[in-house]
């Protein structure tokens, strides 16, 4: 999954400073670990993970526009 993260941002659009923002990950520590200078944490890689797998968005509890009918 890390080695071809750089694909995925691509294909999605995705840009890494975008990313490192709603993952709370400075932007050179996400440059480093995406071009394979630094090893991620275990964290690091769950969070990854899960933003590139939801399509470039922070999964949330709620559904969008949840809060629209209240």
């Amino acid at each position: 999954m890390m080695r071809s993260i750089k694909a995925q941002l691509a294909l999605l659009g995705i840009r890494q400073n975008a990313m490192a923002r709603d993952l709370g990950i400075e932007v050179t520590r996400l440059n480093k670990i995406i071009n394979g200078w630094v090893l991620a944490t275990s964290d690091e890689k769950t969070k990854i993970t899960a933003y590139v797998r939801g399509g470039g968005r922070p999964r949330t509890s709620t559904a969008p526009g949840a809060m629209l009918h209240e």
